[in-house]
């Protein structure tokens, strides 16, 4: 739910280090309308073929959801997947999340929610998130044979 301006400092630290970045170009408006997804795979195919090779993506919140439907739809054109406090794993209803998804964009979670999400895609992921964020099921993501978490 927040604008292109609030990841900027995420893409001038990737810049300066030398990665080509591009901003999603959608506002906190358009995140539920009908037609997004689209928009944001015809994004990753332009890019892709701008700079001939794989791209990776990095989603922050609904973002990073998005970025790893995204990486199903279009495997062949994403290298891997950085999602950023993104609440993909156990019910939609298990973080605080879901009531301002709903109220941003007037569909219910139940509506909406699809079951297949939480299935990572076929390229590598990386999930960073907080124990705290209240927007990440911790218990939901972090299974003990796939991945550890520190005490903070």
């Amino acid at each position: 739910m927040a604008g292109d301006d609030s990841t900027l400092p995420l893409r001038k630290f990737l810049e300066g280090r030398g990665y080509a970045v591009k901003a999603g170009d959608l506002d906190s408006t358009e995140v539920s309308g009908i037609g997004v997804q689209d928009g944001m795979l015809d994004c990753v195919r332009r890019f892709s073929h701008l700079h001939n090779r794989k791209i990776s993506i990095v989603g922050w919140s609904l973002g990073g959801i998005f970025a790893r439907e995204l990486a199903k739809i279009a495997p062949d054109q994403i290298r891997s997947v950085i999602s950023l406090g993104s609440p993909f794993g156990g019910s939609p209803k298990s973080t605080n999340a879901w009531q301002v998804y709903e109220l941003a964009s007037g569909q219910t979670v139940d509506d909406v929610h699809d079951v297949a999400m939480s299935a990572a895609p076929a390229v590598p992921t990386t999930a960073i998130y907080s124990r705290t964020d209240g927007i990440c099921a911790v218990a939901k993501l972090c299974r003990k044979d796939l991945c550890s978490v520190g005490k903070h």
